[in-house]
């Protein structure tokens, strides 16, 4: 089984590895997997460069990563996440969101 956790994203380059570093640290129970699924909508900071140095640094942890071109608020990224999910559930991991 697998669960997935949707991460929208929007201008954290400076948090997005505090809550990467969370969720890479949780231990499900009965050998359920993760996939990440990071949703960018269209931040304006380093966001992008932010997400894929810590897929680089952290590749046990199953990230994928999406973009969108222009910024289609928080809903539109969960929607994007739900939609590419390959997993029988999901929850939202939605941090601080400006």
């Amino acid at each position: 089984m697998k669960l997935s956790i949707i991460v929208p994203a929007y201008n954290e380059e400076k948090t997005i590895h505090l809550i990467l570093d969370k969720i890479r640290d949780v231990k499900l129970i009965n050998n359920i997997e993760k996939e990440v699924l990071i949703i960018n909508d269209f931040s304006r900071d380093n966001t992008e460069s932010t997400i894929h140095d810590y897929m680089h640094r952290n590749p046990e942890l199953s990230i994928s990563y999406y973009k969108h071109e222009f910024n289609k608020w928080k809903w539109a990224a969960l929607h994007t996440g739900s939609a590419t999910s390959t997993s029988i559930g999901w929850i939202c991991w939605c941090g601080v969101w400006f």
